[in-house]
């Protein structure tokens, strides 16, 4: 067929179609002697139609166009054009073009475009932030990133004050420092807000009331804590206030009890109200049972016996009264516990030339011997280790059981010093219960370097003395 294009108005052009020559029609009489000729018009669609779809050379158009410089969606099912309303990340408006290249009011909200028309997300432009929906943060707080920022017409607000809170020259809560408030500087605590209470500033502690720092010059009790201030910053280290002198820590807090200060021994009082509880006591005094006594200037008498009241008091290097008038002298091995101490309330002692293992209870300098027994330790090729040691303190090796075998014999009742070396029963033969012997002998070097007792005193050991006990063994 012939097809010829006739121009039409508007968007639609109209299509003239003539048959070509049929050479049916040529065949004699018997057939039609003249053709018939049939005009059909149809129309090719261009442009934007009644309907919402989009054509060009009459083929309908879908998804993403570009009409005369902006962008429009049409359905990609109907075709139709999407007007106010989202395609994934973009906005259509009410005449269907595409928001771009800045900030458009959606439904009321603030949103920030890209060129190509994406919203942007959780993300800065200029001080105003657009939230994970894409929303333009307005008013109020918000917390960005672990930050927090005022926001105010749409835009993070800048050395402003808001309640009691001041956003910075980034728009950030100012934390741990100064912030002008008026014609005065006040501080803001760790979180921002006015501090109230005790902070370090400027290398030194110092008192504050919403911000304001004190001036005083006082003593002072703050979260059940005395402080001493001086002008308002908290007094530290070793001092004389009035006729007494104090300790104080490097944050300001009142120190109590034994202290050593340049070499010298002090205690401070541990009770009483402020300006009472702190001072260095002087002349003789108790803590705890022990005397000790303090000069004038509160340092403690070391290292010598005074006379005082009708008696001798001897002071040991600590200040501990050792001796009061005839105090019983110790001897051996109970003078040489009294020098150490113990995670715990008892002691052992192991006197390896005498055989014996002697039990003490109490604490340094007060050991009370409980039981003495006699011991067989490690012979010469196999010794027992001398040292101090605590019970159990091998990690990764059990501290005690109820028994354990060195064929032939079993050993009962086995708590374990360090490493392999234990306190346990002497040798039995290997049955369900302590029965025959097969080495019991005691005070001599025998073993291979454990320490063998009486089962009795072995299961003593294991049943009463906790892990951690001191061990000393020479």
């Amino acid at each position: 067929m012939q097809i010829k294009k006739a121009m039409m108005s508007g968007l639609i052009a109209a299509m003239v179609i003539t048959p070509a020559f049929n050479p049916v029609f040529a065949q004699g009489a018997d057939t039609a002697d003249t053709a018939t000729t049939t005009t059909t018009t149809e129309t090719v669609k261009n442009g934007l139609q009644a309907d919402g779809t989009y054509y060009e050379n009459g083929v309908q158009k879908k998804g993403l166009v570009t009409i005369d410089g902006h962008n429009y969606y049409f359905d990609e099912t109907t075709g139709v054009m999407v007007k106010s309303a989202w395609v994934g990340d973009s906005y259509f408006n009410l005449k269907g073009i595409r928001l771009e290249d800045g900030d458009h009011s959606v439904k009321g909200k603030d949103h920030y475009f890209f060129v190509n028309g994406v919203k942007v997300v959780n993300t800065w432009e200029g001080n105003a932030y657009y939230g994970d929906q894409g929303v333009r943060y307005e008013n109020g707080v918000k917390t960005i990133k672990g930050e927090t920022y005022y926001f105010k017409d749409g835009a993070k607000a800048v050395n402003t004050w808001y309640k009691d809170q001041f956003y910075g020259p980034e728009g950030t809560i100012v934390k741990s420092a100064y912030a002008a408030k008026g014609d005065i500087n006040v501080y803001l605590d760790e979180d921002g807000h006015l501090a109230t209470g005790m902070f370090a500033v400027n290398n030194a502690y110092a008192y504050f009331t919403k911000g304001v720092k004190s001036t005083a010059t006082k003593w002072f009790t703050y979260n059940k804590k005395n402080y001493y201030l001086v002008s308002g910053n908290a007094a530290t280290s070793f001092r004389k206030i009035g006729k007494y002198y104090y300790n104080f820590a490097s944050n300001g807090v009142l120190k109590t009890g034994f202290a050593t200060i340049k070499g010298k021994r002090y205690y401070f009082k541990t009770t009483g109200k402020a300006g009472v509880k702190g001072r260095a006591l002087t002349g003789l005094f108790k803590v705890k049972g022990a005397y000790y006594y303090g000069s004038k200037n509160g340092v403690l008498v070391t290292n010598k016996t005074l006379k005082l009241n009708g008696k001798k008091y001897t002071f040991n290097k600590t200040g501990k009264c050792t001796k009061v008038a005839a105090i019983r002298k110790l001897t051996g091995m109970d003078a040489k516990a009294q020098k150490y101490t113990s995670p715990t309330k008892y002691l052992i002692l192991v006197n390896k030339s005498s055989h014996t293992v002697a039990i003490y209870k109490g604490s340094q300098d007060n050991w009370k011997k409980v039981r003495s027994f006699l011991c067989t330790v490690g012979k010469p090729s196999t010794p027992t280790t001398s040292g101090v040691f605590h019970i159990g303190q091998t990690k990764g090796k059990y501290v005690k059981a109820r028994y354990f075998d060195s064929y032939p014999s079993r050993c009962w009742y086995p708590t374990r010093i360090h490493d392999g070396y234990m306190f346990h029963s002497v040798l039995y033969k290997i049955a369900s219960k302590p029965g025959a012997l097969n080495n019991g002998t005691l005070g001599a070097n025998l073993s291979h370097g454990c320490i063998r007792l009486a089962i009795n005193n072995a299961k003593y050991i294991h049943d009463v003395i906790p892990a951690g006990t001191t061990t000393v063994i020479y």
